[in-house]
This record gives C-alpha cells, structure tokens and sequence, in this order.
C-alpha cells in the first residue's frame, strides 16, 4: 500500500524590504555634538492573508508543484496529494531624523519603526482526486490545517516577542555619528537591515522546526491506515506516472 505524504511547501523565497524615509538634514543650534536619543515609535505589524484553497490539481499536479520546488530532490513513487504554500514577509518602514552639529558631525537616529511581517499567499492544495473518497480527503485536510495554525501560533508567539526587541535594538544603535549624511544613511540602513534579517531567519528556523514536527513518519501512516483501502484505490494507476 502507498503511504500518503500530504507535505507542507518550504518557502522558496523570503519577501524582506527596508524602506527608509529620511527628512533633509538640519542644522542643530546646541553647544552639543548630538542631542540626546529619543526613544522611536515602534510598532509591529503582523500579517495573515486569508487561507485559500486549491481542489483543482490532481495527484499529479501536486507531485509536479513538489518535484518544481524540490529539483534536488530524489524521484521516489511516493504519492504526495496534500500541500501548503505560503510566502513570509518581513516589511520594515522607518523614518529617521538627522542634522549637523557644529562641528559638522551628522548625527542621526531612527524616529519611528514599523515591521509588517507575517504570511502572505497562504494556499492548501489537495488533489481534486481525493473527492472520491471523504474520508481521505477529511484527513487531508485536517493535516494541512495543522500546518497553517502551526503558523497562527508562531505570530502569537513572536508579535510580543518582537515588541519588545526591536526598540532594545534601537537603544543599543543609539543616536549614529559620522561624518557625513550619506554616510549616516548607510549605516543606519545596514545595521537595521541586517537586525532585520537576523529576525527573520531566526523566525523561519522556528518555522521549519515546528513544521517538521507535523510531518513525521508515524503521522503519514496514521494517514495512510485510517481510511482502509481507498489510498489503494486512489492511488491505483498512478504507479507508472513519475519517472
């Protein structure tokens, strides 16, 4: 008997932008070389598109759509009926303050922050074949589920996590001194681009942990003998279909 191996879709790519706002520079009257730091704005933005579902691919297409997102994987007879897809996205927007001390420093400090992250595109597919069976396509769906409030609950975890790190990042950058506005920008640009990215590929690592954590071998064979016979009989003819 074929084992079902509804998966969850590992991201392909991660939608990370910076976009900075930056006021023209003023002159600063203080016997100061910078003011002092005021704490920014911060606030966190999470995203969760709306799920959607895909019941018109068949068995094959969904062994197509895996096989296209795994080109190194290794070609085996397992029938794959079930997916999720999603695509993460971290977002940041920010402005930034900045003006010349007399002694012609540019000093520079982020005024407000905002992270739009979460995920976007959220899709389950599950093989337009699995209508012939109500029991299969039940668990099907019940699995996929998993995967997606998997991620409901990494965004409850993580929102006040964030809230909470992004302006203690803030706080240690401080107020930037440099030479030159130009230069002020790339810094402050690099440091939270880099802080950004940080975030998010910790995030993901947690993603993928909790994920793998569904698809696990004692869970396809749960799959595979609840509903008797009919992966058998779904899965008959599709023997011959992949290379």
């Amino acid at each position: 008997m074929k084992e079902l191996h509804p998966v969850w879709l590992p991201i392909t790519a991660i939608a990370l932008a910076l976009i900075v706002v930056w006021p023209v520079s003023s002159l600063a009257e203080t016997n100061h070389v910078c003011r002092r730091y005021v704490e920014p704005v911060v606030t966190i933005d999470p995203i969760f598109d709306e799920l959607e579902y895909n019941n018109s691919t068949d068995m094959g297409g969904i062994m197509a759509m895996y096989d296209t997102l795994h080109p190194n994987a290794k070609k085996t007879k397992e029938l794959r009926i079930g997916m999720t897809s999603s695509t993460p996205k971290f977002e940041t927007q920010m402005e930034v303050s900045s003006e010349i001390a007399p002694d012609g420093t540019t000093c520079a400090q982020v005024t407000s922050l905002e992270l739009k992250y979460g995920f976007t595109d959220i899709i389950v597919h599950i093989a337009k074949d699995l209508g012939e069976s109500p029991c299969v396509y039940s668990m099907v769906m019940q699995h996929e589920l998993r995967h997606v409030n998997a991620d409901r609950e990494l965004m409850n975890i993580y929102t006040p996590r964030l809230s909470g790190l992004l302006p203690a990042f803030l706080r240690e950058m401080g107020v930037i001194r440099t030479k030159d506005p130009e230069s002020a920008k790339q810094e402050v640009y690099s440091e939270i681009g880099d802080y950004i990215e940080q975030l998010s590929s910790e995030i993901m690592a947690e993603h993928d942990k909790r994920q793998a954590l569904i698809d696990t071998p004692e869970e396809y064979r749960r799959l595979t003998e609840t509903c008797g016979d009919d992966i058998s009989k779904l899965s008959s003819g599709w023997d011959t279909k992949r290379p």
